[in-house]
């Protein structure tokens, strides 16, 4: 994914995350995107996990054959009322 921090403007995709529907884990959702403004998005949390929740991947970033290794990570995240991957 990628944010841009002139516009607010972010995008980025994840391989797996599931669907919450009355304070419930329901549906697998897989290669979910989201995308839109960080403050919106941000100002939509309705939730944080605990630090013993937390995860992380690895994999590699750049262009042209040139590559970084990195890793994101982080506890799961409830954000509430965002349209993902084209669905509300």
């Amino acid at each position: 994914g990628y944010t841009d921090p002139i516009t607010g403007n972010l995008q980025f995709k994840c391989k797996l995350s599931n669907a919450i529907k009355n304070g419930e884990t329901r549906e697998l959702m897989r290669v979910v995107s989201l995308s839109g403004m960080i403050l919106e998005i941000l100002n939509k949390i309705g939730g944080i996990g605990s630090k013993e929740e937390m995860g992380f991947s690895d994999g590699v970033c750049g262009k042209q054959g040139q590559g970084v290794r990195v890793c994101d990570g982080g506890p799961p995240v409830l954000i509430r009322n965002v349209t993902v991957g084209g669905l509300n």
